[in-house]
C-alpha cells in the first residue's frame, strides 16, 4: 500500500467523523482514461476530504506509476463483459460521464438503498466496505439515462450533469 504509512492516521480521522465526507467529483473524458493519473487526482480530491492534515500518499514517481497502474488494472477488470469497450470508446456508462470521487464513511455506517445510474467501482483504503444488493431488481435503462447526451469540453473533462439528472438518481 502506498498509504502505509499515513494507515493510523487515516484510521483516527475516520473514527473521529460521524457524517460521510466526500471529495470535489473530477468527471472524466474517454480520450483521458489511459493517460490520466489516478494518484494525481486522488491526491487533489484527498485535499478536498477535510482531513486537519492531508498526507502526501504518492511521494515518488515510482509510487504514483505502480498506483496509477494497480487502479486502472482495478477499474477494466471490474468491468462486466461487453463493458469495458463501450466506457473506452465513449466515456460514459449507461449515457453518463464516469466520475471519480472520494467518499469518507464513518465506521458502520449504511447507506440507504440507493442505485447507481452507471458503474460503480469501490477501492477502500482503510477498513472495509460492504454492500447490500438487491440482485433481482432492475431498472430501465430509460429511466436512468441523461436526458441530453455527454459533450465534452476543451480541457477534457465533462460538464458537471445538472441539478436535475442527478436528482432522477439520488
Amino acid at each position: 500500500h502506498h498509504w502505509k504509512d499515513h494507515q493510523e492516521k487515516l484510521q483516527n480521522w475516520l473514527n473521529s467523523i460521524s457524517t460521510v465526507k466526500t471529495s470535489e467529483k473530477c468527471w472524466m473524458d474517454s480520450e483521458e482514461f489511459i493517460a490520466f493519473s489516478p494518484s494525481k487526482i486522488f491526491q487533489a480530491q484527498l485535499e478536498t476530504l477535510g482531513l486537519p492534515e492531508t498526507p502526501k500518499l504518492f511521494p515518488t514517481a515510482e509510487a504514483r506509476l505502480k498506483f496509477d497502474t494497480q487502479f486502472k488494472a482495478s477499474v477494466l477488470n471490474s468491468f462486466p463483459p461487453g463493458m469495458t469497450e463501450s466506457v473506452l470508446e465513449n466515456g460514459t456508462s449507461n449515457s453518463h460521464p464516469l466520475c471519480l470521487e472520494l467518499l469518507a464513511c464513518p465506521k458502520n455506517y449504511n447507506f440507504r438503498l440507493h442505485a447507481h445510474p452507471s458503474i460503480e467501482l469501490n477501492i477502500p483504503l482503510v477498513g472495509e466496505l460492504w454492500e447490500r444488493r438487491a440482485l433481482k431488481v432492475q431498472i430501465p435503462d430509460s429511466i436512468l439515462q441523461r436526458d441530453e447526451p455527454v459533450k465534452s469540453t476543451e480541457d477534457t473533462f465533462f460538464d458537471k450533469p445538472s441539478d436535475e439528472e442527478l436528482d432522477k438518481i439520488v
